[in-house]
């Protein structure tokens, strides 16, 4: 069957954390402000969920194996078992997952499977792709299409959203493949002198962002922590980025609270193509082994419109 609808993808729809304990992981997000949107089981996958969704239908979801003799709850266990905790799926928006599929089976990219409906527990009317890890690094990545317009939440965070999902690779045009099989060209590319990083964007239509690392000199800082990272945990799923209004009065806040950070508010290299934001990072130890960042974009400059 031949599909005509663009495979592409719209948007950066959500990330996945894998956790041992549902409910200080919960916890925790909440003390960063992220307010949780629905708690529910699943069966049909053996895990236990909280999402925290925001206005814009993105969310970040925290995700507990409940039953490690279904395939799914077993895969989450194996995972946790051999990683820890962090980061295990990130899903990305497309118009239409079985014409991704058929894309990307031509293109070569390894599939997990054939598309599939969301179970009923999951609360959403949707179909859903995976790609298997290799295709990444070693992170799993999702499609999935909306049936019926976009997901919304009853309760969300305000003013936050989904910003960029980050891998850190050591092959970089791999991953960039999997991105130009569906049609996608990088939106910049750059190399950070200051952080010793390679770097490729690719921007959405919601102006959303997949971003790909590599530590070109691992004598830098950033560039020598992500290497690490990569060594211990694999490559694949490196960090999560979400935008806020302000950056300084939310670490002032995180401050007061007693939230471990990384530092006060620090600007972007010149090199981004963010331009002059304010990044502030949350100690993976507070976040449950996931990677945090919280960014402020720069005003845009007046009539100009974003890229």
């Amino acid at each position: 069957m031949t599909h005509k609808v663009d495979p592409g993808i719209r948007s950066l729809a959500g990330v996945a954390l894998a956790v041992h304990d549902l409910g200080a992981a919960t916890d925790d997000f909440q003390r960063l402000g992220l307010v949780l949107s629905e708690r529910s089981k699943r069966p049909e996958w053996g895990l236990d969920t909280a999402t925290f969704g925001f206005a814009n239908g993105s969310y970040l979801e925290l995700v507990a194996p409940v039953d490690p003799a279904n395939p799914v709850g077993g895969t989450v266990r194996a995972y946790l078992d051999r990683h820890g905790e962090g980061v295990y799926i990130a899903s990305f928006e497309v118009a239409d997952v079985y014409a991704t599929e058929q894309v990307l089976r031509e293109a070569g990219v390894p599939l997990a499977g054939p598309a599939q409906s969301a179970p009923e527990s999951a609360g959403l009317a949707a179909d859903m792709l995976w790609v298997k890890p290799r295709a990444t690094g070693s992170g799993f990545t999702q499609f999935l299409s909306f049936r019926g317009g976009e997901r919304s939440y009853p309760v969300c965070t305000p003013d936050m959203r989904l910003f960029t999902h980050v891998y850190a690779v050591r092959d970089m045009p791999a991953l960039n493949r999997v991105f130009g099989a569906l049609g996608h060209q990088p939106w910049a590319q750059y190399c950070t002198t200051r952080w010793g990083l390679d770097t490729t964007v690719f921007r959405f239509a919601d102006h959303s962002n997949a971003e790909i690392v590599s530590p070109l000199d691992e004598s830098r800082e950033v560039a020598g922590v992500v290497a690490t990272a990569m060594r211990d945990r694999g490559q694949g799923h490196y960090m999560t980025v979400f935008e806020v209004p302000d950056v300084d009065a939310l670490a002032a806040r995180l401050q007061a609270d007693g939230v471990r950070t990384l530092g006060a508010p620090a600007p972007a290299p010149a090199e981004s193509p963010w331009g002059a934001c304010q990044q502030l990072w949350i100690h993976p130890g507070t976040t449950h082994g996931a990677f945090v960042e919280f960014l402020t974009l720069p005003p845009a400059p007046a009539g100009a419109g974003q890229d």
